[in-house]
């Protein structure tokens, strides 16, 4: 079986960050990714502080210029989801849902995020709670009419701000009685006729209906309802940490794992305050390094 110089689990800013390194350095390396490259470059609808970047871009375009990239070095992300991973000696074995297994001296895991699990209670017809979603990107292939947004963070208003452009109608709710998000995504949001904003809303229970959805709360000491045909939950996030396998995450700048050589933990997994694309990407950088360092040692 051969055997990877390094393997990285996860396509987004941190692990094609990493891949793009270790290939520049000439190691043989393969990148997972279990859904598209771009990770939550996906979501963003405008991202601004990319150095590098003139103006803004869009978190597809982003991702699209380091995919072009991985490529131009002759790196493609495989699709597949890794499931498991041992050491067995020197190297690492990794598992994939497909019932393949593969060989490497390094592994760099960049698993990133997931939505944390709604606390809504469900009522009415559950066959129609696919109305109910934490993923943005099911928005993709719907045709735009109205969704409620849970959540008063950056990630709900710039959801919002997307799909106000493409012709949505938006609601957000949440509980505080200002936004917890930027100050200027909040401003640009208020700039759309089609987004309103309902503060002090405290969720309770969901209902569905072929008619659509209703969130049910509180409102200042009353009960109250509101109507859409969608609800979107950005509540936030919680580390994808599913292959730490119970280990810490680490304090070193490079994500190297204390008590298991070779292995390193780059991006969103380790800095769940600091999600920004600038920051796992340099996250990867630094753990490409760092494992670089670390192949060509056990070389010699």
């Amino acid at each position: 079986m051969n055997v990877f110089d390094s393997i990285i689990v996860g396509a987004g800013p941190a692990g094609m960050t990493a891949s793009l390194q270790l290939a520049r350095m000439g190691f043989n390396i393969r990148i997972f990714e279990r859904y598209e490259p771009g990770g939550l470059l996906l979501h963003a609808n405008c991202i601004e502080n990319f150095p590098g970047i003139e103006g803004s871009i869009s978190g597809v375009n982003l991702a699209e210029k380091f995919i072009s990239k991985l490529r131009s070095f002759g790196v493609f992300p495989q699709r597949a989801e890794v499931t498991d991973w041992v050491k067995d000696g020197g190297n690492f074995v990794v598992f994939t849902n497909d019932g393949e297994r593969y060989l490497t001296r390094t592994l760099i895991i960049a698993t990133g995020t997931k939505p944390k699990e709604s606390v809504l209670r469900c009522e009415g017809d559950i066959e129609m709670s696919w109305r109910k979603t934490s993923n943005f990107l099911n928005f993709r292939s719907i045709k735009p009419s109205c969704v409620m947004i849970l959540g008063g963070g950056d990630a709900a208003f710039d959801y919002a701000i997307s799909l106000a452009s493409s012709g949505w109608q938006v609601k957000i709710l949440f509980r505080g009685e200002h936004p917890r998000a930027l100050k200027i995504l909040v401003e640009r949001a208020l700039m759309f006729s089609q987004i309103s904003i309902e503060p002090s809303f405290l969720p309770e229970f969901v209902r569905f209906s072929t008619r659509g959805v209703e969130l049910w709360g509180n409102r200042s000491g009353e009960k109250c309802v509101f109507y859409a045909d969608f609800l979107l939950e950005a509540t936030g996030r919680i580390p994808e940490d599913k292959l730490l396998k119970g280990l810490n995450p680490p304090s070193s700048l490079d994500g190297r794992v204390e008590g298991v050589e070779g292995l390193f933990i780059a991006g969103d997994l380790r800095r769940m305050r600091s999600r920004q694309a600038v920051i796992s990407a340099g996250d990867g950088m630094a753990s490409a390094m760092a494992a670089g360092e670390y192949i060509l040692q056990k070389r010699k």
